[in-house]
C-alpha cells in the first residue's frame, strides 16, 4: 500500500491530476452548457464511488481526499488535448506499476470509470438529450483504454 510520500512530488501530483485530466477532456469533446454540469457532477460522483468501492487502497483514499478541496479548480478542461492527457495517463500508468502494482489495477480503473461515466452523464446536443456518447468520444475511450492497457 503507497502513500503520497512514496512519490516524487512530480509524480504524485501526475498521478492525482490524471483522474480529473481523463473527465475534462471527455466534457471538452462534447461541451454544452448544461451537459458540463451533469458531467462535472458524474466525474466527482465517480470519484467518490472509486474511493468507496477501494476502502483498502490507500493510492485511490488519497487521491480522492486530495482532489475533494481542489475539483473545481483543476477540472477546466482550458490546455488539455487528448493527446496530452493521453501522453499523462501513458506516464501515470507506467508510474503506479512500478510503484504500487498492488493497487495499479483499480487507479487504471478509476480513470477509465471516471471518464466513461463523464462520457455517459449527457447526451449530444444543446440539452443534452442525444446520443449518449459521440463518436469524439467513443475514439478517445478507446484512446484512453488502450493507454492505460485496459
Amino acid at each position: 500500500m503507497t502513500q503520497p510520500s512514496d512519490y516524487t512530488a512530480q509524480e504524485w501530483q501526475l498521478l492525482r491530476e490524471t483522474p480529473l485530466m481523463a473527465a475534462a477532456v471527455s466534457t471538452a469533446l462534447d461541451f454544452g452548457l448544461i451537459s458540463a454540469a451533469k458531467e462535472f457532477s458524474a466525474a466527482v460522483k465517480t470519484l467518490n464511488d472509486a474511493a468507496e468501492k477501494a476502502p483498502h487502497n490507500q493510492l485511490i483514499q488519497a487521491i480522492v481526499n486530495a482532489n475533494k478541496d481542489e475539483q473545481q479548480a483543476s477540472s477546466s478542461s482550458e490546455g488539455f488535448s487528448v493527446d496530452l492527457v493521453i501522453e499523462r495517463v501513458r506516464q501515470a500508468r507506467s508510474i503506479v506499476e512500478a510503484k504500487a502494482p498492488a493497487e495499479a489495477a483499480e487507479y487504471k480503473q478509476m480513470v477509465l470509470e471516471v471518464a466513461d461515466r463523464v462520457a455517459n452523464a449527457s447526451g449530444e446536443g444543446f440539452f443534452g438529450t442525444g446520443k449518449k456518447v459521440s463518436d469524439k468520444e467513443a475514439e478517445y475511450l478507446g484512446k484512453l483504454r488502450d493507454a492505460l492497457g485496459l
